[in-house]
């Protein structure tokens, strides 16, 4: 990418020295390239050392972020470093088959809301931003997904 801004930018300083040498100087459009030369030369810095040009300190910079410290973490102090790692979470055949009858039941449409919800972690504004239908519609998927489910499990 970097060498693709590198050919940009050298045709754009050609371009840029053509405009210089002609006789009709167009001051806007010489300062519109110039500006375009600059942003590209900031771009490739960018690329090529990956920090923000001009910065100095910046934080990725700073020594407090690079340091390898050890952390000594008492275990009576928390205790989940002492439980052991759990099991995989498996179904049997007769509950896989029961999950996937319960799913079944649920419509396209509320089960990508309930997902995008419950496990993408999503507000309902934004999935209804998302999907273009309004806030309370995909309330309703949600409720209605969660109610299938709930009725489902009761029996």
């Amino acid at each position: 990418m970097a060498e693709e801004y590198n050919i940009g930018r050298r045709k754009m300083t050609t371009y840029q020295r053509r405009l210089a040498a002609a006789s009709e100087k167009d001051p806007t459009e010489a300062a519109m390239v110039g500006s375009v030369v600059r942003e590209m030369a900031w771009v490739i810095d960018w690329l090529r050392t990956g920090h923000q040009p001009g910065l100095s300190r910046g934080t990725d910079r700073r020594g407090v972020y690079r340091s390898n410290r050890r952390v000594v973490l008492d275990e009576d102090l928390f205790p989940s470093l002492q439980e052991p790692p759990r099991k995989r979470f498996e179904l049997s055949d007769d509950e896989r088959n029961e999950a996937l009858s319960v799913i079944r039941t649920i419509s396209q449409r509320e089960m990508t809301c309930l997902q995008l919800h419950l496990v993408d972690g999503l507000s309902l504004g934004k999935i209804a931003e998302t999907l273009k239908l309004s806030k309370r519609t995909v309330q309703d998927y949600v409720d209605r997904a969660k109610k299938k489910i709930l009725t489902a499990r009761t029996g």
